[in-house]
């Protein structure tokens, strides 16, 4: 300390840094001189001096300085501010100098304090280059411990992660953005192995970037979930949780223990150029061509297409770069577009257009084009983008679906399947712009299919089995190519489109190309036309059971009217028309009550609205007074109002009553009458029956035929049913004994019939009792052959013995004689007459003999004009040559009578007489007109009648006569008295070629 020197600096201007001045020195010595000493000494220096107690020693010094007597009471405190204090705290020890050498190689513990020791006597250089030794190094503590602060905040404020590893690999330090990265806090990295938060696909990356001695880089990915799973429950976890994250690795050797290992995020900008590689590929690879132009070069030539470009356009990139986009255009592009497009660009604006285009080979397409101006920040246009899509077939497709539609309209103007199939054929041959289109059907057999329809050929060759044609259409397909053969054309494939069950039709052309859109079109339109088809087939059936539901209601005997729930009529058939005062075409549409308001309020109003309130149907009579008819009216009710069947029944209660009244005529018939069940048991008989039989009605109604008939007469009458059924033929007449209930036996006759129907249900019987006509008949048989014998014989003595008279001279004699002979003439003219009528008429019924009319009249009027000279007999034929009706000799014999008549009555010997033969329908008819006296009026009435009373009879034999004839054949005899004569007329039935009318 002699020296007193106050420099406080060091020697080395380098080390100006590291001054020691207004250091704060604690003097704990327990030395009083020694004390003072160093007071004095430090106060010089001018250091920050604080002298204090041993045992209280203050806690911001800078350098403590103690002696051998406070060591022990001051070095506990000096120990705790030691560790308290983050940066070195120096103590120096004073010491005697024996004393000092011994304290330097003792083990003492209290000496652990002690960072120096200082001699006494104390020298002043010594005591100052020890007090700045020790407050240097305090000084440097500081310094470095502040630069150690410095370099922490750099290392955590770093944009990277940093991990320091041991040799193991063990993370022994981490900062917050390596914790981050791998997900925790960065206190919780720390003792874990670095392999552990990376995905394992990437642990022999960073194995081997551990592995190398020097600088290595990997990027590899963080496992972030991995990571947060295995760090414990109390790590600091962060709120960052966006899953792996991409880091690039730089590690490097700080020692043989030490490995530092740098980890930059590199998630987002690997996410960019990924982005970027997919953009990149995306563009390469759309399906939509897209090409970039430079707007900052001159004509703005190409610098980007895709392949995409290429393949539409079919220039490749070398060819297509560096160009300007108009060598796409051609002579067909619509320059209009060009300039749309022109204006656009010149004003950086985007644009859609569809533009003429040409491919390398010259073959045009249309180009959906949309150019869009890119910019960079400050908004100025640097590129074009435009994208190309080739919408030639898109536009096909509208061509040809616009086609389609109008195609597809006019079939719904086709009624029929083959209009369907020619209309078809038209219609693909426009739409598809195709030379030949043909359209085949399944034959009735389904064995082949036939040409129905067929363009731009003359004709089409069927389809067999066997042929792909056939399999497309078994199998349905909807669109086949197929060989073309046996047709004009020169193509040597076709396009068949299935119409379903309906058949196939077909197109070829030599030179169109059958693109997509053509089959997508055919396609489409052969479904259209299968709709057609069915339509049309549909509309047939429905045509054909509307047909076959009006013919049946036409047909339906009864009226029937359609009514909707308003009373308005929408279908009449031709039955009501018949029926009602309206035409069906008056009525339909019309409203039921305005057609006929006169009904309204009456029955057929009320049972209508009956029949539509209740739901339920009805049935009634109703009288008409319009028509003045009763109708029989079925009113049945429906959701949509009612149908009405009606028929006129007036004839039917006419029938009705005309029954009831035959029902009481064959009661009070005068012949028996019954009926039979086909078991031959009575079911009915009239009064004039129980009379004859003397059986009640109750007594022999369900009793068997045996019970008045005899076995015999049962199966005769069995034997004429059965003829009857099989010959289908009206009645027979059969002779029958008819037992009473008293025994008595009664000769009859039974007209027997099978009563009416579809099957046999029994027979109706009618029976004479001929008892009391036989006995009548045998009397006047009797009477008639001794009459006709004695009459003859008598009358011929009678004209014997007057022919002795003749001469008499008596002149009355002779005038007596005269009139005998001519009386005796006449009666046997007559008797001759009747004779001969009776002999032709006997078989007359059962005669099945035809005459020549015309001839026997010829005949006739010859024969009379010969025997009457004077009179005047004239005959016209109104029919041909000959005229058979049914008849014998009687009919000569019956106009023979009417012509003499006509002459012999006639007073004038000028008699004029006219026969006249004409056909009225099945009738002949022969009418003798003559200008004689008229037949009186009495003598008529009583042949018309037929029956001679004892008053009014015929004065003679041979109309009578001329009656039976006529009656017998199925004739008449009529006669017509006028003041220019009398009309006699001889009708007969004209016989057939099978044998005379019925």
């Amino acid at each position: 300390m002699s020296d007193g020197s106050s420099d406080r600096s060091t020697s080395n201007a380098d080390d100006a840094w590291l001054t020691t001045d207004a250091s704060t020195v604690v003097v704990g010595v327990a030395d009083a001189g020694v004390r003072r000493s160093l007071k004095s000494w430090f106060t010089d220096e001018a250091y920050d001096v604080r002298v204090a107690s041993p045992d209280d020693l203050p806690p911001d010094g800078d350098l403590y300085v103690v002696d051998a007597g406070a060591l022990r009471t001051a070095a506990p405190q000096i120990e705790r501010l030691k560790t308290a204090s983050a940066v070195f705290t120096p103590c120096l020890l004073v010491a005697e100098g024996s004393r000092g050498e011994r304290i330097a190689a003792s083990t003492d513990q209290v000496l652990e304090v002690v960072d120096d020791v200082l001699e006494t006597p104390l020298r002043t250089p010594s005591l100052k280059r020890r007090v700045d030794s020790l407050l240097r190094a305090r000084v440097l503590a500081e310094q470095l411990r502040e630069r150690s602060r410095e370099y922490e905040r750099l290392v955590e404020l770093l944009p990277v992660g940093l991990f320091v590893l041991d040799d193991a690999g063990t993370v022994t330090y981490a900062n917050e953005r390596a914790g981050s990265l791998v997900g925790v806090g960065a206190t919780a990295v720390a003792g874990r192995s670095f392999a552990t938060f990376v995905r394992p696909a990437d642990r022999d990356a960073v194995a081997s970037l551990l592995a190398v001695d020097g600088p290595s880089t990997a990027t590899v990915r963080f496992q972030y979930d991995l990571a947060v799973e295995s760090a414990n429950a109390s790590d600091n976890v962060t709120a960052d949780r966006s899953g792996d994250r991409i880091v690039e690795l730089s590690a490097d050797v700080v020692d043989d223990e030490t490995t530092q290992v740098l980890a930059q995020d590199v998630t987002e900008r690997e996410t960019r150029i990924e982005r970027l590689r997919v953009f990149e590929r995306a563009v390469g690879e759309a399906r939509v061509g897209i090409c970039i132009a430079d707007a900052n070069a001159d004509d703005l030539p190409l610098v980007y297409v895709n392949d995409e470009f290429c393949e539409v356009t079919g220039y490749d990139r070398d060819a297509a770069l560096g160009r300007n986009c108009r060598f796409l255009q051609g002579e067909a592009t619509d320059s209009a577009v060009v300039d749309e497009i022109r204006a656009a660009i010149e004003v950086g604006a985007p644009v859609s257009v569809t533009i003429r285009n040409y491919r390398v080979d010259g073959t045009p397409f249309w180009n959906e084009l949309d150019i869009m101006p890119v910019t960079d920040g400050d908004g100025t246009v640097t590129h074009f983008l435009g994208f190309q899509r080739d919408v030639t077939e898109r536009r096909e497709r509208m061509r040809l679906f616009e086609h389609l539609h109008a195609a597809t309209e006019r079939l719904q103007g086709a009624r029929t399947p083959t209009d369907v199939a020619e209309s078809a054929v038209e219609s693909l041959r426009d739409i598809l712009e195709l030379d030949v289109v043909a359209c085949w059907f399944p034959n009735d057999d389904r064995t082949r299919l036939e040409p129905v329809a067929v363009a731009g050929v003359d004709e089409a060759q069927p389809l067999e089995p066997g042929s792909r044609d056939w399999a497309a259409f078994v199998e349905r397909a909807n669109v086949t190519e197929v060989p073309v053969t046996d047709h004009e054309t020169d193509a040597e494939t076709g396009l068949v489109f299935s119409l379903g069950d309906h058949g196939l039709i077909g197109a070829a052309d030599p030179d169109r190309e059958y693109t997509q859109a053509v089959r997508d079109a055919g396609h489409a339109f052969a479904d259209h036309v299968t709709v057609a088809l069915d339509r049309a087939e549909r509309e047939a059936e429905l045509a054909a059971t509307t047909a076959d539901l009006e013919n049946t209601l036409e047909r339906i005997k009864d009226g029937f009217i359609a009514l909707d729930t308003d009373y308005d009529i929408t279908f009449v058939n031709k039955q009501a028309e018949s029926l009602l005062p309206y035409t069906a075409a008056e009525l339909q549409g019309r409203n039921l009550w305005e057609a006929f308001p006169e009904e309204v309020g009456g029955t057929f109003w009320t049972e209508y609205h009956e029949a539509l309130e209740t739901g339920d149907s009805r049935t009634f009579e109703a009288y008409y007074d319009e028509l003045e008819r009763w109708f029989e009216v079925t009113a049945y009710p429906s959701d949509d109002g009612l149908t009405l069947y009606f028929r006129d029944v007036t004839s039917q209660r006419e029938r009705k009553r005309e029954l009831e009244r035959y029902e009481t005529i064959v009661q009070t018939a005068g012949d028996p009458i019954y009926t039979l069940d086909e078991d031959g048991y009575f079911t009915s008989v009239n009064d004039a029956f129980v009379d004859l039989t003397g059986y009640e009605r109750d007594d022999v109604v369900g009793e068997h035929a045996r019970t008045i008939f005899s076995e015999a007469d049962v199966a005769a009458c069995e034997r004429v049913i059965g003829d009857l059924l099989s010959k289908q033929s009206g009645r027979e007449t059969v002779d029958v004994d008819v037992v009473t209930r008293y025994g008595d036996q009664r000769d009859c006759e039974v007209a027997i019939a099978p009563l009416p129907g579809e099957d046999f249900g029994g027979t109706v019987g009618v029976i004479r009792d001929l008892t009391e006509f036989k006995d009548n008949e045998q009397r006047l048989a009797v009477l008639d052959r001794v009459l006709r014998h004695n009459l003859r014989n008598n009358l011929n003595v009678v004209t014997g013995r007057t022919s002795e008279l003749r001469d008499h001279e008596d002149e009355a004699v002779r005038e007596s004689v005269a009139a005998v002979e001519e009386a005796a003439s006449d009666v046997l003219a007559i008797a001759n007459k009747a004779r001969a009528f009776q002999q032709a008429l006997e078989d007359a019924h059962s005669s099945r003999e035809t005459v020549d009319i015309c001839a026997v009249l010829d005949e006739v009027v010859a024969a009379v004009a010969a025997a009457n000279e004077r009179a005047s007999i004239a005959c016209e034929l109104d029919v041909d040559d000959s005229l058979s009706v049914r008849g014998n000799e009687a009919v000569e014999l019956a106009l023979t009578e009417l012509v003499e008549n006509a002459v012999l009555h006639n007073p004038d010997p000028n008699a004029s007489v006219r026969v006249t033969v004409s056909r009225n329908g099945d009738e002949a008819r022969v009418v003798v007109a003559d200008d004689a006296p008229l037949i009186p009026e009495q003598e008529v009435a009583v042949l018309e009648s037929d029956v001679e009373t004892p008053l009014e009879h015929a004065s003679g034999l041979g109309l009578w006569l001329v009656r039976w004839t006529a009656t017998s054949f199925g004739g008449r005899l009529t006669f017509d008295c006028t003041p220019e004569g009398n009309l006699v007329t001889f009708v007969l039935p004209v016989a057939t070629e099978d044998g005379p009318e019925e």
